[in-house]
Formats: C-alpha cells, structure tokens, sequence
C-alpha cells in the first residue's frame, strides 16, 4: 500500500470489497432504471486558501442546486484531491456521479458543466478521465469516489466543517428565535456530513427504498459514505422569508433542502 495515503489523496480505489459493492449497489441501479450518468469533478488551484476553508459549504450548495435540477434521480457528491508532485501540495476538488432520466430535456451534461461553474467558486469543471484504456463506467465510478476513507479528505472535511460553522452567519438579527434557529439548521447540515462522500436521493419515491438497502450494504463492506433523502421541505416553507440568507464571503448558500428534519404532522 502506499505509503503517502495518510498525507496526500489517494491515488486511486484500492479496497476490492468496495469496489465489488459499488458496483453491485450502485452501478446496477444505474442500469436497472437505465439512467443518463455523468461523472466529473470540480477543481481549483492548489493551495487555496478560501477553497480549503469553504468547500464543505460550496460542495453543500452545489449539491443542493444540483438537486433541484428535474429529473436528477440521485447523485454522489465527493470531496476529493489531486494528487501533488513532489512538494506540490494537493488540488482540492469535488467529484459528482449523477444519475438522471435519459429522456430528460433539462439535464445534460453542459446545463450540469454550467451550473458548477456557475456557482462553485469558479473552478475547472470537466468529466473524469480514465486512467486506463478502454475504462467503462465502472472505473470512472472508482475513481470518483477514491478519497471515501482517506485521512487527507476526512482533515479537509472536518476542518472546512468547522471554519463555515464558525464563519457563517444568518443575515436576521441575532437577538430573533430565527437567527438561532437557522444556526441550527446550519450546524446540523455540518454535523450530518462529517465524511468526504455522499449519497442524495432526489426521487424517493422511485429510489429511496433501493438505495437505504445499497447504502447499509455499502456501509457493511467498508464505503464511507452519508446517505440524505430530499423529502422533508417545511422548513424552507416556514422560513421562506429568511431561508436562503447564509452566506461565506461573497457567496450565498441556498438552504432549500434542509437535510435534518422531519415532515410537519
């Protein structure tokens, strides 16, 4: 095994356990509801200082626009790196494998390439790149998710956690149940996602039940992943005048999906 794995992302997926339950799990989904997939990554220069402090929110409202987008099925989001040179410290960078109808008029691969770019801090968007001849949809899956379990990705992951939560602020007064109600929100969207990967189901109705039994399988055989359904959305309702109103630096993170509640009885 190589010995850089705890400094630097991982080179690649190297868990065969993994692999064969990504592939039975998630890949066979894909094919059984013959979806339109699209893997790419995000990325920015290295040594970023507001990309390695920000991402765990950029990858938070980049997943939630992503979300929006109709006919999106479901999506793995992924916290990831470019492996430096030498002395080269890493790229950071986000990796998305996103499942939509195939018929789908309103996503594609440019609507998604623009949307990234659009919203995520300006980085180079492109499609993963085999690393091998004749790589299919399996490879591009692995090498999308490598950084699931590196010691690299969990610090940068838990370091961004804890600097948006420092740093983001609701725009309502701080004196108003509001402020600390959305403080909430925001702490708990954090906390809910202390690892570099993620699993969003977009249509419950079709997948939600398919992929909690994919994700406890996945989770069995050693894949680091957080599973969030997209089906609790009072919230945004009862804060509609105020929702959308954290912000780090100069951009606002969109809490249209609150993740960590439930549906009003």
């Amino acid at each position: 095994m190589p010995s850089h794995r705890g400094v630097q992302p991982a080179r690649s997926l190297y868990s065969k356990k993994v692999k064969q339950s990504l592939h039975a799990n998630i890949l066979s989904l894909i094919r059984k509801y013959d979806c339109q997939t699209l893997t790419c990554r995000a990325s920015w220069g290295r040594e970023d200082p507001f990309i390695l402090q920000n991402i765990s929110s950029i990858r938070m409202k980049l997943d939630d626009e992503i979300s929006k987008l109709r006919d999106v099925q479901f999506f793995l989001s992924n916290i990831t790196g470019t492996h430096g040179v030498n002395t080269t410290p890493p790229a950071p960078g986000i990796a998305y494998i996103i499942a939509w109808t195939r018929q789908s008029r309103d996503v594609s691969k440019e609507v998604l390439f623009a949307l990234i770019q659009r919203l995520g801090a300006d980085p180079k968007v492109e499609e993963i790149s085999p690393k091998m001849k004749n790589c299919n949809a399996q490879g591009l899956l692995f090498q999308a998710v490598k950084d699931h379990n590196s010691t690299w990705a969990r610090n940068l992951v838990t370091t961004s956690n804890k600097h948006c939560l420092e740093t983001a602020q609701p725009d309502v007064a701080p004196s108003t149940d509001q402020f600390q109600q959305l403080l909430d929100v925001l702490y708990d969207r954090h906390l809910v996602c202390p690892t570099p990967s993620r699993m969003v189901v977009v249509n419950n109705f079709v997948f939600n039940e398919e992929l909690e039994q994919s994700h406890r399988q996945l989770t069995l055989d050693g894949f680091k992943v957080i599973m969030i359904c997209l089906h609790c959305l009072y919230v945004t309702r009862k804060f509609e005048n105020v929702f959308s109103v954290f912000s780090f630096d100069n951009s606002v993170l969109d809490f249209e999906f609150c993740l960590t509640v439930h549906e009003e009885s």
